[in-house]
């Protein structure tokens, strides 16, 4: 059994979904919503144990933090310049915080057979960094 916080992603792109069940193993998918009986169920039996930890980043790690936040804030200027209709709404900030990859790819979706091999290439980027 497995559960996803993200059931979107599973939809989004091509055969997320059949990638899915092959890591797992899995050869049939029965998809029920949460509040479905047996879930819910399921969930009370063996609640799992979180444990959250936030080791503090050392000097050096701040450092290549930092550095990538500037990269990925770079590619994303340098696609918005490229690509000024497509991503006016997607903000440095959501960069740092979200999947930016993704974002990007949804936008730019409908002239995806137009965009600049260049384009392609830094959206690729801003996958690798994030």
């Amino acid at each position: 059994q497995a559960l996803s916080d993200d059931a979107r992603a599973f939809v989004s792109g091509f055969s997320k979904c059949e990638k899915a069940m092959q890591s797992l193993m899995v050869r049939d998918l029965y998809l029920y919503p949460r509040f479905h009986v047996t879930v819910g169920e399921d969930l009370k039996k063996a609640s799992p144990e979180i444990v959250e930890l936030y080791p503090s980043l050392t000097p050096n790690m701040e450092k290549i933090q930092a550095a990538i936040g500037e990269v990925l804030i770079a590619c994303l200027a340098e696609l918005k310049a490229k690509n000024k209709t497509a991503l006016q709404d997607i903000t440095s900030e959501d960069c740092l915080f979200r999947n930016p990859e993704l974002r990007v790819r949804q936008a730019l979706q409908p002239t995806w057979n137009r965009v600049t091999p260049h384009s392609k290439g830094l959206v690729q980027d801003l996958g690798t960094l994030s």
